[in-house]
């Protein structure tokens, strides 16, 4: 059933990209709202949710190889400076947003203080928008879409350091050489003496 399923996926992409196109749709966001349409409004959700994230490793692949080589590296050489400006503000902003919902929702400290680290990573949905604009404005697309590239690849370098340090820093994991089970293991039975001879 999976191959069958991975044709239908591959075949619907390939026409309805087509037909959106021609319709002048942006096929980008009729997919998101299909995807949310079919999570969250059917029964086919957990199913749907689950072969995308079978396939996902081979679409990465081939959405972030495409990415990479648009990428003007020349151009990136005179951004980096604003791309990296841009990833620290935007994680600055994640961190006071994190912290003021947190609080307006009254979470534990633990959650208060760390809830924030899991969304600095960003990947997909903001390289394909950079694809698109770079592709409807030929004019400051190319640049644009270099500084997003740059600074997805810092916030995915960045983002999963920081998130494995809520773990860590709220004791949910087993760090400095501890394993999960730290009980001690039980002490060793004390051997028989041997029987006593007759004399």
């Amino acid at each position: 059933m999976g191959r069958q399923l991975v044709l239908v996926f591959v075949a619907l992409g390939l026409v309805m990209t087509q037909v959106l196109d021609y319709l002048r749709f942006d096929w980008l966001l009729i997919f998101i709202t299909a995807g949310f349409v079919v999570q969250n409004l059917s029964a086919q959700g957990d199913r749907f949710l689950e072969e995308i994230e079978r396939l996902g490793e081979i679409v990465y692949v081939i959405f972030f190889a495409i990415a990479g080589a648009h990428l003007e590296l020349p151009l990136l050489g005179q951004l980096w400076p604003m791309a990296l400006a841009l990833a620290l503000a935007r994680a600055a902003l994640t961190w006071v947003a994190g912290r003021l919902s947190s609080r307006v929702a009254d979470d534990p400290p633990e959650l208060r203080r760390w809830a924030w680290s899991g969304l600095v990573s960003q990947a997909g949905l903001a390289l394909g928008i950079a694809a698109r604009i770079q592709a409807e404005f030929p004019g400051f697309g190319v640049a644009f879409a270099a500084m997003a590239v740059a600074t997805v690849a810092l916030n995915e370098m960045i983002g999963p350091v920081v998130f494995k340090l809520a773990p860590d820093r709220s004791g949910e994991t087993a760090t400095h050489g501890d394993t999960e089970d730290s009980s001690p293991a039980p002490a060793a039975e004390p051997a028989a003496s041997p029987p006593a001879t007759a004399g």
